[in-house]
């Protein structure tokens, strides 16, 4: 499974490759891409093509290799202390050095003008390769100085072969669910995606009396996934409800769904923009759901 995703990035990433063959990198690369579509773990793979003893690089204890990724989804100042002493010495094993920075939409402002001072005069044998999910998440005088590579979201035919067995009448919706990333691979069990469906039948039900169990079914799953995915998936699984009820005439409880959906939607793009309560919101979201 991982071999086809490595050749399927591969077979789009011939200018990247080449890049890696040659002797002497020395300059910034940004690889941008969705979540979960494998862009550190091909990143790797093509620095251990580079270096003498890859295995290290397996272990993370590679000297002439240095990875930092985000805490908590933030890559702050103090957790950029170690690169200035790292990246000035000559490196120990190999003839040069590899900076990976993952998850660069995690790290604010201050630390990327901190970083921006070892791009704009890198060390001789210093290469620094910056992930990120969004290349507008760096600022323009950092991305101005980098050499950048798209990656895809990943087809369906290598989502469908990390998905579990038992799943098989469920891949039209799991696939809905992952779009083309296997970052919430961990969450689509049989027993979550029963719960996604129970949540469901309560909302197309509408039975105020079920509101408390909504409830509990929804704080059960958010426990294993975060709010957006969650709530995320269930709108998914509602369309699906949405084009069985059109198809059966069912016209009037289609457009109370819709329209709860539309409210969803828009919910879920306020979560991404703003700190609103999300808690308070959705509360009230759904309660006026069952009342109207």
């Amino acid at each position: 499974m991982a071999n086809n995703l490595y050749e399927f990035h591969k077979n789009s990433q011939e200018n990247l490759i080449n890049l890696f063959k040659e002797k002497k990198i020395s300059r910034t690369i940004a690889v941008v891409g969705p979540n979960g579509v494998g862009k550190k773990d091909f990143l790797l793979e093509l620095v251990k093509l580079r270096f003498k003893k890859p295995n290290k690089i397996d272990k993370n204890i590679h000297p002439d290799c240095l990875i930092i990724d985000s805490t908590d989804g933030k890559i702050l100042v103090e957790d950029l202390t170690e690169i200035n002493s790292w990246s000035i010495k000559a490196p120990f094993e190999e003839i040069e050095k590899i900076l990976i920075i993952n998850n660069m939409q995690d790290m604010n402002v201050v630390s990327q003008n901190k970083l921006l001072k070892i791009v704009e005069e890198p060390p001789e044998k210093l290469t620094i390769i910056l992930i990120s999910s969004n290349i507008d998440s760096l600022i323009p005088t950092l991305r101005s100085r980098t050499l950048q590579f798209n990656f895809k979201k990943l087809p369906d035919s290598i989502i469908l072969d990390f998905i579990n067995e038992g799943l098989e009448n469920e891949h039209q919706i799991i696939l809905n669910l992952l779009d083309g990333s296997l970052r919430n691979l961990k969450f689509i069990t049989q027993s979550n995606l029963s719960l996604i469906n129970n949540c469901v039948d309560l909302i197309v039900s509408k039975d105020f009396s079920s509101l408390d169990k909504l409830n509990e079914l929804m704080e059960e799953l958010a426990k294993e996934t975060s709010t957006f995915f969650l709530l995320y998936s269930i709108s998914n699984l509602i369309n699906f409800r949405v084009s069985s009820l059109v198809s059966n005439n069912n016209l009037e409880n289609s457009h109370n769904l819709i329209d709860f959906n539309e409210g969803l939607l828009k919910f879920l793009s306020e979560i991404k923009d703003s700190n609103i309560n999300i808690k308070i919101s959705l509360d009230e979201i759904i309660l006026n759901y069952f009342l109207n």
